[in-house]
């Protein structure tokens, strides 16, 4: 499973730069902690 995780900036903005580098969802540092990322991942890889 692939999560991308973008730093300091949101899909919205790649999207601008980039449609290929936008054209996913993820988990972005603009919204969520690194604690509540770590969180979200965990609950992806627990069964």
């Amino acid at each position: 499973m692939l999560v991308p995780i973008v730093h300091n900036t949101t899909f919205e903005a790649l999207r601008e730069v980039g449609p290929l580098l936008g054209s996913r969802s993820g988990i972005s540092t603009i919204y969520d902690t690194i604690e509540e990322i770590a969180s979200k991942l965990a609950e992806l890889v627990t069964p």
